[in-house]
């Protein structure tokens, strides 16, 4: 398997450390797999980095310059970064890490100039129906048709936040489909997710090995060596809220949930008593604990809200947006890294995946 990361992935976690990619590199180092960066996103992550390090800076710089402000008399360091040298660091340091995980960046010297022109005129996904925005998705598309599906003993796992883009539900656009047949390849060559999370659930972790022993000890004493879940659920409350303010916010860009858009967060609750654990060995020395659990929290936010209406032969739907103020019940997917000999926290990752409040969700 092809694994290819869009831009998206990249900009939510520009190092592409942490849990999910631990992960993911298990897998690739478990089965005949590799990962594929196109250039253009490659590029398109240096440009990012460029442009936040940047903002950040400036940003650092103008509060000292604040603070300095109210005590005139201390002494405060000077905040400089030589800019150029930062961002020529970082692509050194993401062409390397993108090695140790098992993959590539992926040129585009094979990608003609006159093919995107004529997506662009023809209207052709990944394109919109105007043939203006999606450039960049485009070059993405051409590189995965130029150097990957015609190699048919392989699949292509395209991850991107942008996925109606290139399809929906799993599934390629019908014209996509037919240009991988074209190419060499199949129908069902290149399967789409949307995000990292959804192919490790899909992909990943049916392919890791189960510690059911380990489970067990969890389960009956609620800890494994040094790692107790009741300490650790209490240990990270803004681990939590962020993972609410990342399922709800505006810029969340995730299609999965329409409902909620959150102004502001209040009380946190999260449950000691989990509804799902698994455990698997992730190499000799660590395991990945998966435990998902319920949590409450005070929110204000706007809900959408759908009506449908009768008309004659035909029903249609209205939309809008509420007010809402109140409590919702949330469901987390914590994945936490252990070591195998000690229990000690190595790593991990918490993701907020439902949401909703009344009576189903045991809130009034």
């Amino acid at each position: 398997m092809h694994i290819v990361l869009d831009t998206t992935e990249l900009f939510r976690n520009p190092m592409l450390t942490g849990t999910q990619f631990t992960l993911l590199r298990t897998f690739i180092k478990r089965n005949t797999a590799s990962l594929a960066i196109p250039a253009v996103v490659f590029e398109e992550a240096v440009n990012h980095f460029r442009e936040h390090l940047a903002q950040h800076v400036k940003s650092a710089q103008r509060e000292l310059r604040a603070v300095q402000d109210l005590l005139p008399t201390a002494e405060l360091p000077e905040l400089e970064v030589n800019q150029t040298d930062s961002v020529a660091e970082y692509r050194k340091y993401l062409q390397e890490r993108i090695g140790e995980l098992g993959g590539m960046v992926v040129e585009f010297e094979s990608v003609q100039l006159g093919a995107l022109i004529a997506r662009a005129l023809e209207r052709r996904k990944p394109f919109d129906g105007e043939g203006r925005k999606g450039f960049r998705d485009a070059i993405i598309w051409e590189t995965i048709l130029t150097k990957l599906v015609a190699d048919k003993n392989r699949k292509v796992a395209l991850i991107t936040g942008n996925s109606k883009d290139f399809g929906k539900e799993g599934r390629l656009h019908a014209n996509l489909q037919n240009e991988c047949i074209e190419a060499g390849g199949l129908e069902t060559t290149v399967i789409l997710y949307c995000g990292l999370s959804d192919f490790i659930d899909a992909e990943v972790k049916p392919n890791l090995e189960k510690l059911d022993a380990v489970v067990d000890s969890i389960t009956k004493q609620g800890c494994y060596k040094d790692f107790a879940i009741g300490e650790f659920l209490d240990a990270y409350p803004a681990e939590f809220e962020q993972a609410i303010s990342d399922y709800l916010g505006w810029d969340a860009g995730r299609p999965s949930n329409e409902r909620f858009h959150l102004h502001t967060l209040g009380d946190l609750q999260i449950s000691k008593e989990w509804t799902h654990l698994d455990v698997w060995k992730l190499d000799e020395d660590r395991l990945g604990c998966v435990l998902e659990v319920d949590g409450t929290a005070d929110i204000q936010c706007l809900e959408r809200k759908v009506g449908f209406f009768p008309d004659g032969d035909e029903t249609f739907s209205t939309e809008r947006l509420e007010d809402f103020d109140g409590s919702i019940r949330l469901k987390f997917e914590t994945v936490v890294v252990l070591s195998s000999e000690t229990g000690a926290i190595e790593d991990f990752h918490v993701a907020a995946h439902e949401a909703g409040y009344g009576p189903e969700w045991g809130i009034e």
